[in-house]
């Protein structure tokens, strides 16, 4: 089978959906020679910010001189994004191959692509030589196929709701779930706030793990805008001044849950400074010259996140923008789209992805009436741009997977800056 058909299977294997559980992806791992006992890992749970904090720390154990894997969802406009080492997506071919020494295993087991994607990551790392692997939890933690692993560190990053259906309708069944990544005698750091936290304390109390939260480390931030931010944090015995690339106010905490980690892994303070301010994690406030226009990409797909990245832009973009939105089915819809068609001075729906999976944009019209509807995103693109003056801003929002779509459009353009 040749490459394209190999992603056209690959990519087919979303149909089976989202189905908790670790049995199937338990038994691909054994098909591949369980590969996830070489190396250590360590799990990153959580709503919201869970990527760039992975991103992050996963910086700071480069730069330390571990080898350093890190698995990642869902990926903008290359598959192979979720399978990075040392900060370096790994070949395609090594994909590929490790694709089609599974592929009658996966069918016969029906996995999904979640399943089959992280226990190839598994494999790739282990053939790389990896010494370290963070590894983003994709849906809640507990059934997570991620949770097979046997970390050395768990992470869990704020906590709001999303994928109710899925995971329970208030925050704290939510961080139940979530913590469903702790073991017993295993450290882990929080950067969840209120009730999530409670939630998260008791069942490490339960478990017997030893929790770290940030609610006693002090921290003063510099906002350095477009730029990033420089955070001094003190905690734990230990006092730090970083700079990191993550624009808005929202990622003190995912950065200072990074260094939190790293201080708990031991690293040293040169390698944290090096690695925060190394780390990149694109389409998150990731700007772009196009067209005369500035255009700033986010993937806020959920409420919560909805509305920190609408405060971050009130504040960045005081001339207002136009904001070109499309989401996925399943997702609070109204809740996403009021803050930050709320904060636009136009709005133009599209679809953020083909099939089934994407939102019709006259549905989502039907929410916000004054806004355009734009169908293909690249036409909804060019036709916000013909809505902004030359000078002005462009925010593309709502889902990574339309984020994506966009980003390849806008790179031959040139980035101004990346979260």
């Amino acid at each position: 089978m040749g490459s394209e058909g190999l992603l056209d299977w690959l990519f087919e294997r979303q149909r089976v959906g989202m189905r908790p559980g670790l049995a199937r992806v338990r038994a691909l791992l054994d098909h591949l020679g369980n590969p996830e006992r070489s190396f250590d890992a360590i799990l990153v749970a959580g709503t919201n910010g869970k990527g760039s904090t992975a991103a992050a720390l996963a910086s700071c154990l480069t730069a330390a001189g571990r080898r350093t894997g890190r698995f990642t969802s869902p990926h903008l406009e290359r598959v192979t994004e979720r399978f990075v080492v040392d900060g370096e997506e790994l070949p395609f071919d090594r994909l590929a191959s490790t694709l089609l020494g599974l592929q009658a295993e996966a069918d016969r087991l029906e996995a999904s692509f979640f399943e089959i994607t992280a226990a190839v990551a598994m494999k790739l790392f282990a053939d790389a030589g990896v010494e370290c692997a963070v590894v983003e939890v994709g849906l809640g933690g507990r059934l997570d196929a991620t949770n097979v692993l046997d970390p050395i560190l768990s992470l869990i990053t704020e906590i709001s709701l999303d994928h109710t259906r899925t995971l329970g309708s208030t925050v704290a069944a939510i961080a139940r779930e979530k913590a469903g990544i702790l073991r017993g005698g295993v450290q882990a750091v929080t950067s969840a706030r209120a009730e999530a936290l409670t939630t998260i304390r008791e069942v490490a109390a339960t478990l017997g793990t030893p929790l770290s939260d940030l609610e006693g480390v002090r921290s003063a931030v510099r906002d350095l805008g477009w730029e990033g931010l420089e955070l001094e944090l003190e905690g734990w015995g230990r006092q730090i001044v970083v700079r990191t690339p993550a624009v808005g106010l929202h990622q003190v905490r995912n950065q200072a849950l990074a260094v939190a980690s790293a201080w708990a892994l031991d690293l040293p303070d040169r390698a944290i400074v090096a690695g925060l301010r190394l780390s990149r994690w694109p389409g998150r406030l990731e700007r772009f010259c196009y067209r005369g226009r500035q255009v700033i990409l986010d993937g806020a797909h959920n409420p919560a996140a909805a509305c920190t990245v609408a405060r971050v832009l009130a504040r960045l973009l005081p001339s207002g923008f136009t904001l070109v939105l499309g989401l996925t089915a399943g997702k609070d819809a109204g809740g996403v789209i009021g803050p930050l068609a709320g904060a636009a001075r136009k709005v133009v729906f599209t679809r953020a992805t083909s099939g089934s999976r994407g939102v019709e944009p006259e549905t989502l019209a039907e929410l916000w009436p004054a806004a355009e509807v734009v169908a293909d995103p690249v036409r909804a693109l060019a036709a916000a741009t013909e809505l902004t003056p030359s000078g002005g801003s462009v925010v593309v929002a709502g889902s990574l997977y339309l984020v994506g779509a966009l980003r390849s459009v806008l790179v031959p353009g040139g980035a101004l800056s990346a979260g």
